[in-house]
């Protein structure tokens, strides 16, 4: 069952995340287990961000 725009809307509010549009439409096709169990355990998640930092500091100085 998924979740309706205005029921993900506020879940992710009150995740404190807010949410993108493409976000809408991930969170939006997953029931509210799911998509509670993904905000929550998001240490299975991939985090590469630690590969960006800096990155485009870099670029401009080339």
């Amino acid at each position: 069952m998924a979740i309706s725009d205005r029921r993900i809307e506020h879940l992710l509010r009150r995740a404190g995340f807010g949410a993108r549009p493409a976000e809408l439409d991930t969170y939006g096709a997953m029931s509210i287990s799911q998509a509670v169990d993904t905000l929550v355990n998001y240490d299975e998640i991939p985090d590469d961000v630690d590969g960006f930092i800096g990155a485009s500091v870099l670029s401009r100085r080339r």
